[in-house]
């Protein structure tokens, strides 16, 4: 990621769309190897642009201000029913989206797990940024 980012410009990238463009990272087997590199991932956070930097937390932000907005609402408001159609229309775009991605990539994707990987994703990507940040001790192999 480091070196493209570093490398990459109009002139010698172009996005290309299908399986042979897929790039396989086959993941650490168990839990401890698995928490180590993602801890070396985000341990190197701080080499990446200022701009990637931003569009990271954005996105991060905006995803759990999506959901706190939308507990908020079911809750305190006692607007359940508009925070249920809310889920419905986000995470139907979301599958569809994700479908037609996969068909183009010709992989398959775990659609109807799109909500519980989506709740995953928001609460395991801070906690393990804030560890490698406040870990000063990266180990790599």
């Amino acid at each position: 990621d480091l070196f493209i980012q570093y490398h990459a410009t109009p002139q010698n990238t172009a996005v290309v769309v299908g399986r042979e463009s897929l790039t396989y990272s086959h993941p650490e087997q168990n839990i401890r190897d698995y928490h180590r590199q993602k801890k070396r991932h985000y341990g190197v956070g701080k080499y990446y642009k200022r701009s990637v930097k931003t569009f990271h937390t954005a996105s991060m932000a905006t995803l759990a201000l999506l959901w706190s907005s939308l507990l908020i609402l079911a809750l305190l408001n006692h607007q359940t029913e508009v925070a249920i159609v809310l889920v419905f229309i986000y995470w139907t775009t979301k599958i569809l989206v994700f479908r037609k991605a996969s068909r183009q990539m010709g992989e398959g994707y775990p659609l109807l797990l799109t909500p519980f990987l989506e709740l995953l994703y928001v609460v395991y990507v801070p906690v393990e940024v804030m560890m490698s940040i406040v870990s000063t001790k990266v180990k790599w192999k």
